[in-house]
């Protein structure tokens, strides 16, 4: 899942994905965020195109309003 090797498209619609899966609150624990998503997110907030990162940007208030802003600053 958005590997650097995936078209510009489909990074992008992940990353716009991982947002909307955090903002249904659709995580049950904040443990299967950060053992499933989080080396995900950790990936898409490092890709090399201005894109996926921006899109990505606009997603973390919602990933860390389900982590919790402790987590989320220590991980991010």
């Amino acid at each position: 899942m958005s590997a650097r090797t995936e078209p510009l498209s489909v990074r992008v619609c992940c990353a716009n994905l991982i947002g909307a899966i955090a903002d249904d609150n659709a995580l049950q624990s904040a443990a299967v965020f950060e053992s499933d998503l989080l080396p995900t997110v950790t990936k898409i907030c490092q890709d090399f195109n201005w894109d996926v990162r921006k899109e990505i940007c606009g997603q973390l208030p919602f990933i860390g309003k389900h982590v919790g802003a402790t987590k989320a600053f220590k991980t991010l």
